[in-house]
Order: structure tokens, then C-alpha cells, then sequence
């Protein structure tokens, strides 16, 4: 049965009057406004208002190098006054306004947020060329009931072309010679270096010419130490490069170079020579402008043996003293003197000096003797002295007992030790006498260069109470008795007579009287 067309035009009608009455007319429930249910007839339809919003966006790094992968979150948030859950269709990192538009990154569904939660969404995105990018991150999103919401954030980064900070250094060089170079690396970046290789070069020999850091964190300075030798004098160009990968992105590599003036090389090295007793005193002096390592003086004869000594490293300007002593001389010694030291991996030598040394042993003469009375016995006082150019050891003085010459206590002998040369030491022995000595022997023995030596000498002696034509002053047998006890026996008998004559001569003068 067809459809009455008059009912039809009613039904449009009816339509038409419901679309023009305002909602508020028809009938709101209890929530009018966004979320607010409007019925319509027996059945309803619930109208949602989304309530979401992007709050944030960050880049990481916020200063990329070119090629560098940027990450850009966006924080979406659907507040806790919405009544509906907001669904994130998709995200898209696009060009900002006023651009010739572009789409760099998008991602789809990345998913839901209930009222009052919130969802990060992560963008990823490298650009080629250096400068200020003006970007905006938009969010396609609806609610569970249907609105359509577009969410849009704008964002800047700045690409730059930035590298941490280079410097080289190398410590007055010489031509051939292993300087120290140090290569300084400061990490300005906001994020940390990773397979930090620094490498050395240029006008230089460098051993070890490449080291490796694993990692080198944000704001953090290292610095790499080189040996490097310099292969000519004049303007030396030294290079370091680093290399280096960053976290979200290339390797990178960044050079510098400094320019240093390289003196030629100087290893000069002067000896002077003295001679003191069997010592050879050497003083060497390096005039160079580079250290003389490993310095050895030696001293070589045909007719003496010679020792040696080490002096080390000796630095520009430096001077040391040793002492080279001689032994075994047989007659005059002429010794040569030189010098061995290395400038880097070669040896040097100096040339040589040459100086004379004559065999002049230590050698004892008795000097100054003096013998003088003493309570029963004679004193010999003198020197013994040291005439040779060698110490000499366990020297002895003693009295030669001998024809009118006897040892006594307390000093039969003297022990005198040690002499060092051109030097002396003083001594005393005792002894008796007779009447008839004119001369009291002594013998002084000690070691020479090892060797026991003997030395005979008298020390006069004149007896001042007896005069004989043979010998003025000579005295009666015994220096200690007769010979001191006469002259005091003498002045007794003088004094007596004397005495007696005053005596007599007052006692006739009382009878005459």
C-alpha cells in the first residue's frame, strides 16, 4: 500500500520545526551546557564538549648538531573537569605558521586519557642545515561520544654547529728532541660525549699518536698527554683532532692546530778538572738547552786505575761535582777524563780532558822537637807531619832504646792515628838519659798506599849543668838525677860559707870591742 503523501509532508514538517526550536525550549535535563543531555520524543542523544588541551612540548637536545636526533614529547592533558575519556587519534610535528608547510614526523593511536590524566608522546625528527626552526606539534583527537577536537603547541629549536672546546700545548720544543704535548678537551655541550678519540699530528713524530676515552660527561675538561717529537728547528705545526659520537646522533670530529717555534738542538756538555792527592775532582756543566740523562764521568790511565762516577740527568744550566779517585800510581799518571750521556735514544761523549798526577805518597817527617826536664825523667815534644799527598794510617812514635838512652813511662811510645795530607798532629815521649847522650833517637812508623814505612830521626839534647871542652854543658851520668841535683848541692855549700864568714867576722868584732 503506497504511503499517503500528505502524512509525508507532515513528517517533514515536523522535522523542520524541531531543528529551529532552540534546545532550552524542547527541554534540558538537569546539566544544561557542554555535557548537558538534550531529549528529544521518547528517545535521547548525550552531546559531549572535550575539555583537553596540549600542555607541554620538550626538545631533547634543545641545541641539535645537524644530523642529530631531536626528541620532541608533548604532554596532552584532559582535564579532571571533562566527563569524557579523550581519545588521541594521531600526533604530528609540522611546520609553523607562516612556513611552506611541511610534515616532519606523525605518529597514529598513540592512545587514550581518561578525565584528569595525561599522555606523553614522543616525536622524533633530525634536520640537515643549521638555524632557528619554528615548528608546532598538532594533536588529531575526539571524545568517546563523538567531538572532533584539533589541539595545535608551538615549538622552537636551534640547530647549531657547535663542538667542545679544543686546545693543543707543547712545552718549549727542540728540534729532534720528545717534548711533552698536551691536548685539553672541554666538554661545553648540554650532553655528554661518547668514543672520545683524540689523535696528535703535523710537523711531529708522535709514538702513541692516537688515545680513547669512552665517555665524556656534560661540562666535564679532560686532558691527553703526547710525546712528540719535532722533526726540524723553526715554525713547528702541531694538529689534534677529536673525534666523537653524540647520544642521539653522528659522529662528529673537530681540529685545531698551533703554530710553535722549535730551537735547534744544543747538547753541549763542558768538564773542568782539578787534582787534589790522588783525587781527580771533575765539575760538569751542561751549556745545551736540552737534559743530558744518563751522565757517567770516566777517567781512564795506562799506568793507574781509575774509578768512575754517575752523575744522572743533568739539565740546561745545571753543573755537578764528583770525585774520581786514583789508585795504583806508578810514577807520574796522566789520566783522561770524559764524559757519557744520551739526548733522547742517542749516546753522546764528551771530549776529552787530560790531567797529571805524580806519585807523591803519604809520608811522614818528626818536625819542631823540643826536649825539655820533667821530675825524673826527659820530655820530647814535636810534630809529625804529613808531607806526601795521601793520607796515611796507624802512625807510631816511639823512643829507640838505645847505649845511654832508655824508654820510660809514661809515654814510651805515642800513638799517633791518622795524618791527612799536607797535615799534622802533635805528640810526646818520655825517657832517661846518661850523663854523656847528646842525642835521644826516635822511629815513627805508619801505613803508606798500604805499605808499612819506617822513619828514623834523633832529637839533640844538651845538658846544661856540666861544661867539658868536648861537649859545653855536659852532665854528669843520669839526665834525671846527677845531672839536676849538682848545681842545687853547689848552692848549698856557697851559701854556707858565706854564712860562716859573716859569723866569724861579727864575732871578732865583739872582742875587740
Amino acid at each position: 500500500m503506497d504511503p499517503d503523501p500528505k502524512s509525508g509532508v507532515v513528517l517533514v514538517c515536523l522535522a523542520l520545526v524541531v531543528a529551529l526550536v532552540p534546545a532550552s525550549a524542547v527541554g534540558v535535563g538537569a546539566g544544561a551546557g557542554a555535557g548537558a543531555a538534550v531529549g528529544i520524543g521518547a528517545g535521547s542523544v548525550e552531546a559531549q564538549v572535550a575539555n583537553a588541551a596540549i600542555t607541554n612540548v620538550t626538545a631533547s637536545p634543545n641545541s641539535p648538531v645537524p644530523g642529530e636526533t631531536v626528541r620532541f614529547t608533548a604532554t596532552i592533558e584532559n582535564f579532571q573537569r571533562s566527563n569524557d575519556t579523550f581519545v588521541v587519534e594521531a600526533a604530528a610535528l609540522r611546520t609553523g605558521p607562516g612556513s611552506n608547510f611541511n610534515e616532519f614526523a606523525r605518529i597514529q593511536d598513540p592512545g587514550r586519557i581518561p578525565p584528569g590524566a595525561s599522555l606523553r608522546i614522543p616525536l622524533i625528527q633530525s634536520f640537515g642545515t643549521t638555524g632557528t626552526k619554528d615548528l608546532r606539534v598538532v594533536v588529531f583527537g575526539r571524545t568517546v561520544g563523538g567531538e572532533r577536537v584539533q589541539l595545535t603547541y608551538p615549538v622552537t629549536v636551534r640547530v647549531t654547529d657547535e663542538d667542545p672546546r679544543v686546545a693543543v700545548d707543547i712545552a718549549e720544543p727542540i728540534e729532534g728532541v720528545e717534548s711533552n704535548a698536551t691536548v685539553t678537551v672541554a666538554n661545553g655541550l648540554d650532553r655528554d660525549l661518547r668514543n672520545v678519540e683524540v689523535t696528535l699530528s703535523g710537523d711531529v713524530t708522535v709514538e702513541r699518536p692516537r688515545q680513547v676515552r669512552s665517555t665524556l660527561a656534560t661540562g666535564e675538561t679532560a686532558s691527553f698527554p703526547f710525546g712528540a717529537v719535532p722533526e726540524g728547528s723553526g715554525e713547528t705545526g702541531v694538529t689534534a683532532t677529536v673525534e666523537y659520537t653524540l647520544a642521539g646522533g653522528p659522529t662528529r670530529s673537530v681540529s685545531t692546530t698551533k703554530t710553535v717555534r722549535t730551537a735547534g738542538l744544543d747538547d753541549r756538555v763542558a768538564l773542568t778538572t782539578n787534582v787534589t792527592g790522588r783525587r781527580v775532582v771533575v765539575t760538569a756543566t751542561n751549556l745545551g738547552n736540552v737534559e743530558a740523562e744518563n751522565l757517567l764521568v770516566v777517567g781512564n790511565a795506562t799506568n793507574a786505575t781509575v774509578g768512575q762516577a754517575v752523575v744522572g740527568t743533568l739539565g740546561p744550566d745545571e753543573s755537578s761535582t764528583v770525585s774520581l779517585p786514583v789508585r795504583d800510581l806508578d810514577g807520574p799518571v796522566t789520566v783522561e777524563i770524559r764524559a757519557d750521556y744520551e739526548v733522547g735514544d742517542e749516546t753522546v761523549t764528551t771530549p776529552v780532558e787530560r790531567v797529571t798526577l805524580r806519585s807523591t805518597p803519604g809520608r811522614v817527617e818528626l818536625t819542631g822537637l823540643d826536649v825539655q826536664p820533667e821530675a825524673g825523667h826527659l820530655v820530647v815534644t814535636g810534630s809529625a807531619s804529613n808531607v806526601g799527598l795521601s793520607p796515611v794510617d796507624s802512625v807510631v812514635v816511639r823512643v829507640v832504646e838505645s847505649e845511654g838512652v832508655t824508654p820510660v813511662s809514661p809515654n814510651r811510645e805515642y800513638f799517633v792515628g791518622t795524618i791527612p795530607a799536607s797535615d799534622f798532629v802533635s805528640f810526646d815521649v818520655t825517657a832517661r838519659v846518661d850523663a854523656n847522650v847528646s842525642e835521644i833517637p826516635l822511629r815513627v812508623t805508619y801505613l803508606s798506599d798500604g805499605q808499612r814505612r819506617v822513619e828514623e830521626v834523633s832529637a839533640p839534647y844538651r845538658d846544661a849543668t856540666v861544661e867539658t871542652p868536648d861537649r859545653p854543658g855536659g852532665g854528669s851520668g843520669d839526665a834525671g838525677g846527677g845531672g839536676i841535683l849538682l848545681p842545687a848541692a853547689v848552692g848549698v855549700v856557697v851559701v854556707l860559707a858565706v854564712g860562716i864568714l859573716v859569723f866569724v867576722g861579727w864575732r871578732n868584732r865583739r872582742v875587740g870591742d
